[in-house]
């Protein structure tokens, strides 16, 4: 996972190489049209047997309708 940054001032939220956080191209798995995305934790991120849990901050659509 990559960092995420609040800044700096002006960066695009589209382009992780400057907003930070990762990419994922739906059309890397064949698939060309969405209407929902589902995010799961994998659960891999335990301590004393509890998961830590996933944390969303935000998600950036380009090419959306």
């Amino acid at each position: 996972m990559g960092i995420v940054y609040a800044g700096p001032e002006g960066a695009d939220p589209t382009d992780p190489s400057a907003a930070g956080g990762d990419a994922f191209d739906l059309a890397d798995i064949g698939v060309d049209h969405a209407r929902f995305v589902r995010i799961t934790d994998s659960g891999a991120n335990t301590y004393d047997g509890e998961t830590g849990g996933f944390d969303l901050d935000a998600i950036a659509v380009i090419h959306g309708e």
